[in-house]
């Protein structure tokens, strides 16, 4: 229920151990650290966080999971199915696929993220439909939730692979 705190839904379920992040809202949502989970499930409360309820899915995150790898699947996933009615779905959504994946193998370096930085400042708003806004979301919630993991990640790709 509304109100209700993302940590106690977690420990309920038996998924706080280890959680190192959640997914709220779905493959639209936002990452949030774990030092996030006391935030009460409310419009209000998530958005001031820059997260929303969407679908009320929630994907815990553990921590064998790398948060770049899963935002790179996410966005891939949404450059798969897009109708390619409009550029930013068109061209935006691959490209913004293929960076992540560059992140994710420790070959897209510290341009990937500037790059990623300008395709989330553009797509907001701009298709057909909101499938440029939902993969610009997720996105830029690793890159501001997570940013010593990027960073890691243009310098010698993903800790948890090596």
């Amino acid at each position: 229920p509304y109100g209700h705190r993302l940590r106690d839904l977690l420990a309920e379920q038996g998924l706080l151990e280890g959680a190192r992040a959640a997914l709220v809202g779905g493959y639209s949502g936002a990452l949030l650290t774990a030092d996030r989970f006391d935030v009460e499930l409310t419009p209000s409360a998530l958005g001031a966080l820059k997260a929303s309820l969407g679908t009320k899915s929630i994907q815990v995150i553990g921590a064998d999971q790398c948060p770049v790898a899963v935002t790179a699947e996410i966005v891939g996933y949404f450059a798969a199915e897009t109708a390619e009615q409009c550029p930013p779905c068109h061209r935006g959504l691959p490209d913004m696929a293929r960076l992540l994946r560059d992140l994710d193998s420790g070959t897209g370096g510290p341009d990937a993220v500037r790059e990623l930085d300008t395709f989330m400042s553009t797509l907001f708003g701009r298709g057909v439909c909101r499938l440029p806004d939902g993969a610009a979301r997720v996105a830029l919630s690793l890159l501001s939730n997570f940013p010593d993991e990027v960073e890691q990640h243009t310098l010698s790709g993903c800790p948890l692979k090596s």
